[in-house]
Formats: structure tokens, sequence, C-alpha cells
């Protein structure tokens, strides 16, 4: 974790001066990325990267390091354009980089619209931020057989991803609220890319064998959902301090959760009803995310979703047990479950 961040460290500052050759005012870019970089992280994804690469045998290294922080920076990417997306104000307890580059218009008394340039701006740096994640890829060739593979399994992590991202707007307006539609946005926008891919990625720049891979995935994927369900939980009924950000927020942008989801299958059809009135108002007052709480909880949708995901919990670990893998790569997993799902 230390060298994780010390990487990424080394790599950010190298991205400022990359990005400051051609203009320096972009370097304002990368001090609103760097400051939510600076803000903490569990860096989950780019130590299942590491531990996957581990499970091969193969030594470590400073490049599968610089390579796990490729896999983070692609993640600063994705938060960046996903707190462009909600009208973010905050992510990890600072405020989120098109905030942090509108209060910079401010600051410097320019003309026009600050929010806009902050907009502006934040779509900027996410797509710089996936440009310096490729150009760290490249940096950290693998061996020539595993290359070709590792690149199309790193793009098809990126574009499902996307997918995800856009299916997570279409659901806040589709109408589909079903378990079946919050488990697939769950797989899609967060639970592959935070648990499956990264891990996959790893094993694939190892050598790791295709039965191992296999096994992965599995685990990946049972992880990967109670990600998920776990910060469906904490947006709703967990603190600020846990999320980084204001509770409430899922409530307030009509998020299609798994905790929506059951609760309008198991709630009264009063109370459904007033749920839906709230969720997707952006000016709910505190009051009314407490009264939103209260019929999610009150309908049993609460302690449904954390019983979904204890399973998925006790899935993976139950695939981890019956892997053959070297005892640390195990125990480093093992652990990992325990961040990604925490208390259960």
């Amino acid at each position: 974790m230390a060298r994780i961040d010390a990487a990424l460290a080394a790599s950010m500052d190298q991205f400022r001066q990359v990005t400051g050759q051609s203009a320096r005012e972009t370097t304002d870019l990368v001090t609103a990325a760097a400051r939510l970089t600076e803000a903490g992280g569990k860096r989950i994804r780019p130590q299942l990267f590491y531990w996957g690469f581990r499970a091969g045998g193969e030594p470590d290294s400073d490049g599968v390091i610089e390579l796990a922080v490729a896999i983070e920076l692609f993640h600063v990417f994705a938060l960046v354009h996903d707190d462009l997306m909600d009208r973010a104000d905050t992510r990890r307890g600072v405020p989120t980089a098109h905030k942090q580059l509108a209060t910079l218009h401010r600051e410097r008394a320019w003309d026009g619209d600050a929010d806009h340039f902050g907009l502006s701006a934040g779509i900027l740096l996410g797509d710089a931020l996936m440009v310096w994640a490729d150009r760290v890829v490249n940096a950290n060739p693998l061996p020539e057989d595993r290359r070709e593979r590792f690149r199309l399994a790193y793009d098809d992590m990126r574009l499902e991803l996307i997918s995800g991202q856009y299916l997570d707007i279409v659901s806040g307006h589709s109408g589909d609220s079903s378990m079946s539609a919050a488990l697939r946005l769950a797989r899609l926008k967060s639970g592959n890319y935070s648990i499956s891919h990264p891990l996959r990625l790893g094993a694939i720049a190892g050598g790791v064998g295709q039965d191992t891979i296999r096994a992965f995935e599995e685990f990946g994927a049972a992880l990967g959902e109670a990600f998920q369900m776990h910060d469906d939980v904490l947006g709703v009924f967990g603190s600020a301090a846990e999320v980084g950000k204001p509770v409430g927020e899922d409530i307030r942008q009509g998020k299609r959760t798994t905790l929506i989801a059951a609760t309008l299958a198991r709630a009264t059809r009063a109370s459904t009803d007033r749920l839906l009135e709230l969720a997707g108002d952006p000016g709910l007052s505190e009051s009314d995310v407490d009264e939103a709480r209260r019929i999610i909880e009150s309908s049993g949708a609460l302690e449904e979703v954390r019983a979904m995901l204890r399973e998925r919990v006790r899935a993976a670990r139950r695939t981890l047990a019956s892997m053959t893998l070297d005892q640390r790569v195990r125990q480093a997993l093992h652990d990992l479950i325990g961040v990604v799902a925490r208390h259960y």
C-alpha cells in the first residue's frame, strides 16, 4: 500500500510536468486530481491487481507497481467524470475536481460562469487522466506472450465501465426499479471494474493459468456485487466520514440501487409512492432523507440487502478457500474482503 501511494504520488508529479510542457495553465488540472489522490482512498483496485499478478509466482518489481498505479489512475478518471454526472460537491472529504476548478475561476476573478468552467475543465481532466493511465501502461511493457491479451482485457474493463455509467444514467429515467436491473448496474458500473477486472488484469500480467483466472472471476463476481451493495447501504445509512461525501445523495439523485429495488418490492403502495416522490429531488432536506430511510428500513429492505451482501461475501470466501494459492496471496485477498465489505 505504501509503495503504491508513493508511486502514485510520483506519477502525479510526472503528469504535472508533462502537461505543463504543452501549456503551463494545464497544471491546474493535475493539481485538482492530485488533491483527490492525496485525500485518501483504499487503493483496492491496485492492490487486487498486485496480488493477482503475484498469484502467478512472478517476482515483485517496480514495473508491476507502475501497472497497479495505472489501474488507480483509471479509477481517478472514473471518479472525476462520475462526480460531474452526479453534480457532486465532495469526494473523499474534499471538493470534487470540478468544484475545485470552479473555485479557482472565482479566486482569479476570471470572466464568465465559474460553474460551467469547472464542469468543462473537469471533462478535460478526466480525459487527461485516461491518457496518462495509458501512458503508464505503455511505459511498462509485459512479455510479448501476455501483452496483447492484457491490453484487450484492459480495454474491455474501460469500455464496460463506460457502459455501466451510461446504464446508471438510463436507470434514473427508464423507470426500471427491479432488483435484477439494480444488480446488473452494480456489476457493470462498480463491481466488475472495482474487483473482477483489476484481479484478472493482474493475473494476466503475471502469467497466471486459466483455471486460476476463472476462479478469480468467480471470486470477483461475488465480491464485486458485495462491494456495490455495501456502497448502497453506506450511501443511505452510513456517515459522511465513511463515504467521503454527504449521506443521502443516492436518494437525492434518484439512484436505483439495490436498497431502492428491495424497498419498492416490499413496501406498501403508499410507502413506495412516497419514496418515489422523494427520490430524485436534489433539494431534499435532512428530514426528508430521514423519512426515506424510515421507509427503507421499515420495509425490511435494509436487512434483505445486508443478507444478500453477507451471502456474496461468504461465496467469495468459499471460492478463495478452494483455490491453490501462495499463502501471502491468499491472506492478502482475504484481508481485502474485509476492506471491501466491512462488518460482513
